[in-house]
């Protein structure tokens, strides 16, 4: 086996050396990216180091063609079945990666002729995982929107492309309080987004930050550690844990808590896929009618998974969309696509694990920055 590594500018031209060098056939081993400038100043992203190798004793290599993985005959052992299946699916992610970057090394012909600056931007979004449709979309905007000269100056097309992706990003927010009224906040979502630290954190800020008076309920009696986690975190804030084990408890409670600011109520995660649990949440909020309820979103979340969060979970009206774990990713153009799709308006978001501090107000300029690779996605002093 033969194995070498590459240093390049980025994907697309790792992925041209390594083919030209040592061939179609070979596979990355590791890969990592580093920085070799900034991206405004010469239009260049991050390095990126492959380590690739190739096998030496393959055959002469055959026509490329997509992997079919074909049902495991049922006289094979359950162990057999399950490696089988494992070298499969691997097979196939490494080749419809490759296939991926294959098509990102040359530039598409729908863009060439929009200038060097756009069709670097172009690039730049595919590799960030903006989808194909809605990259297009902004750069063919601005072209239409800017001259031939125009074209050709670096920070009057920055400034045009900034302003087309922050129209796809629809926000709202800080959470209004009116004098003499409760709001109560319900925030829902699936199992590991960082739901009961993402309601920890609206508690501190409303409680500690803007001095507003603030009661906490959960309804999630499913996970051992939740309710102590939530009362571990009332309890720093001054704040104490009202526990609802039926939809008419939490409506007594609600209406207990009428003299609060803001009644922020946890759920217990729940797969979109699990019907009845999703029932039995709305069952809880169908209580008390006069809600406003967040969906958690994890940023670190594959898009595809985003949108059926936000399609199933959607049955019940979502009133904003609270993106926890900016800090867990390097890829922020789903959060670009779940915009355009949904158009739900994001509200929150969080980037730490600081109670207090590591949640801010949505903004739309903040996700775009992130895509651009202007602002780190975790920043300090970033709270509301």
């Amino acid at each position: 086996m033969r194995i070498k590594k590459f240093a390049a500018k980025d994907m697309p031209d790792a992925m041209r050396q390594i083919r030209r060098e040592i061939g179609p056939e070979a596979i990355m081993l590791h890969q990592r990216q580093f920085r070799d400038g900034g991206f405004w100043k010469t239009f260049k992203r991050p390095g990126v180091e492959v380590l690739a190798a190739i096998d030496t004793d393959l055959p002469a290599p055959l026509p490329f063609q997509r992997p079919q993985i074909r049902p495991v005959r049922q006289q094979s052992r359950p162990s057999d079945n399950q490696a089988l299946l494992d070298i499969q699916r691997t097979v196939g992610e490494v080749h419809e990666a490759i296939a991926r970057l294959e098509t990102m090394t040359e530039l598409p012909s729908q863009v060439s002729h929009f200038g060097e600056n756009l069709a670097q931007i172009y690039q730049h979004l595919l590799h960030q995982d903006v989808t194909r449709e809605l990259a297009y979309d902004i750069v063919h905007q601005v072209f239409k929107e800017l001259s031939p000269h125009a074209l050709e100056n670096e920070p009057t097309v920055r400034s045009q492309v900034k302003a087309q992706m922050e129209r796809q990003l629809r926000v709202v927010g800080p959470l209004r309080v009116v004098p003499g009224e409760t709001r109560t906040i319900f925030l829902i979502g699936p199992t590991g987004v960082g739901k009961t630290t993402t309601l920890a954190k609206l508690a501190a800020n409303f409680a500690l930050n803007e001095q507003r008076r603030v009661a906490l309920l959960t309804t999630d009696t499913y996970r051992v550690a939740a309710i102590p986690q939530l009362r571990t975190y009332g309890e720093i804030m001054g704040l104490t844990l009202d526990v609802a084990y039926s939809p008419s408890e939490l409506q007594d409670l609600v209406l207990r808590h009428q003299d609060k600011d803001i009644v922020l109520v946890d759920t217990p995660g729940r797969s979109q896929h699990n019907q009845p649990m999703l029932e039995e949440m709305a069952d809880f909020m169908q209580e008390v009618p006069s809600r406003t309820l967040y969906l958690a979103v994890s940023a670190a979340s594959k898009y595809r998974d985003m949108l059926d969060v936000v399609s199933h979970f959607g049955t019940v009206p979502i009133d904003g969309i609270i993106i926890t774990k900016l800090d867990e990713t390097v890829s922020f153009g789903p959060l670009l696509n779940l915009a355009s799709e949904v158009g739900r308006p994001f509200t929150y978001y969080t980037n730490g694990q600081d109670v207090r501090a590591d949640i801010e107000v949505a903004d739309s300029r903040r996700i775009v920055d992130l895509i651009l690779d202007e602002v780190p996605a975790s920043t300090q002093g970033s709270g509301p």
